[in-house]
């Protein structure tokens, strides 16, 4: 009989919650990513009042709601 050692085995569970958090901390990346190059928007409304474009307030707000979800 081949030796197996059960502390190694890794149940579908455990790939499937490993396979969520890797899926989060990507999208998590992707919105830091996101806010970092659209900061600029936001620091010339603040020193011209040009608004931010209607699709980047939207997409930075969801970009926010994907890094603190209990911010909802």
């Amino acid at each position: 009989m081949i030796p197996v050692d059960l502390t190694r085995l890794i149940s579908a569970q455990d790939r499937a919650a490993e396979a969520e958090a890797n899926r989060l901390a990507v999208a998590q990346a992707q919105a830091r990513a996101y806010l970092t190059q659209t900061d600029w928007y936001v620091t010339r409304l603040t020193e011209t009042g040009t608004p931010i474009p209607a699709d980047v307030s939207t997409r930075r707000a969801e970009a926010r709601r994907i890094l603190d979800p209990d911010s909802e």
